[in-house]
């Protein structure tokens, strides 16, 4: 039954909503789809009546969509103190969970945190045997500690660290919002970079806490994960090392070919894998056992052997070694520590004792040397 003030009736009805919502329905059936009403007429009057809402017709005008309503609402834009306010009016549910900063003792279970480097180039030196080893140069630029998650309350254990710096403008007022509530940090403070690392329960580190150079041990080896280089679109002999086509006689606009890339009738396909041209580079890679020669404390540097992914200035991620585990002797846990007076600008650079490829190089200088010492014999 209507309303006594709408004056319209249930066709009245129908027809109003075909013209505003552009559907069809039976007329003089009951209206079986409330919500329909509901959600596309919102310029008009609702009335309750046997379980049906029905319209009270009104001047005609646009109708917005729940697109467009969701769209124009206006959302609250909360600054980063506000966050600040909103935990610390909250208890922490971590202060029970994370234990307080101190040296803590290896367990077969530990697992530590990586951090978040910036390859800086690669320079060389050499060792007390003449042999020359190939560096790349890492900076940990203000790696810090953002959010923890825990076993108790996210069901794993990880950390998430943030590295670098940005202006405020640059970030947006979500992730702004979710750096300043968490570490300590402020506006000036923003990170540009953030990875999580998962760690086992004794190596969780509190908000806020800085992981530097010192974290790893000059002669363990990490793993070393970054983007390389993209090449872009290359063919079979550089992207696969393809010998190519011959380079002279018989031969004719075939030289860096890729040649066969399938069979005839049966199988009458090319099979998934094959090697072609494609674009080449721009892929994570990660190289494991990374030798580190050297840590330079003082001005948060990592030297590591040979090569790592990417172009001078890209991040990478620095981690514990899968395969060639961590000394206990000689690795910090949970991570390296400043004593009570002191700083790391005063710290002392660290270096590495020399690595196995080192003595076999050795015993191949020696070898030789006397090597020309018996051929110089043999010509007086």
């Amino acid at each position: 039954m209507l309303a006594s003030n709408s004056g319209v009736n249930a066709r009245t009805i129908l027809r109003t909503m075909s013209d505003h919502c552009s559907f069809t329905q039976s007329f003089g059936a009951a209206v079986t789809n409330p919500f329909l009403i509901a959600t596309s007429i919102v310029s008009g009057e609702f009335v309750q009546s046997q379980g049906v809402r029905e319209f009270a017709s009104r001047p005609a005008r646009t109708v917005p969509t729940l697109g467009h309503i969701r769209r124009t609402r206006a959302m609250p834009n909360f600054s980063p103190d506000y966050w600040k306010e909103q935990k610390a009016s909250k208890p922490d549910r971590l202060l029970d969970v994370i234990p307080a900063l101190a040296p803590r003792p290896w367990t077969d279970s530990s697992k530590r945190t990586g951090l978040i480097a910036v390859k800086v180039g690669m320079t060389s030196t050499w060792d007390e045997f003449g042999a020359r080893l190939p560096l790349s140069v890492l900076w940990v630029d203000s790696c810090q500690v953002l959010q923890i998650k825990t076993e108790q309350n996210e069901g794993f254990n990880s950390m998430q660290l943030g590295m670098g710096s940005k202006k405020l403008k640059q970030v947006s007022s979500a992730l702004a919002g979710h750096m300043t509530a968490r570490g300590g940090l402020g506006e000036e403070d923003l990170k540009r970079k953030l990875r999580e690392f998962r760690v086992s329960a004794d190596a969780v580190l509190p908000e806020g806490t800085e992981v530097r150079a010192s974290h790893f041990a000059a002669g363990q080896y990490v793993d070393v994960q970054g983007t390389t280089i993209g090449k872009g679109f290359a063919g079979v002999m550089k992207r696969h090392g393809f010998k190519g086509g011959p380079a002279s006689h018989g031969s004719s606009g075939f030289h860096r070919g890729a040649g066969s890339t399938g069979q005839c009738q049966d199988p009458g396909k090319t099979f998934k894998g094959k090697k072609m041209a494609g674009h080449m580079g721009n892929k994570t890679r990660t190289v494991p056992c990374a030798w580190v020669y050297k840590i330079d404390a003082s001005r948060n540097l990592i030297y590591v052997k040979g090569q790592v992914p990417g172009h001078a200035g890209n991040f990478v991620y620095v981690k514990d070694s899968i395969r060639k585990p961590p000394d206990p002797e000689t690795v910090p846990f949970p991570t390296a520590i400043l004593a009570e007076g002191q700083s790391w600008e005063d710290s002392e650079v660290i270096t590495a004792i020399t690595p196995r490829t080192s003595i076999k190089q050795k015993a191949a200088i020696e070898k030789d040397a006397k090597a020309k010492a018996k051929a110089k014999a043999k010509k007086k």
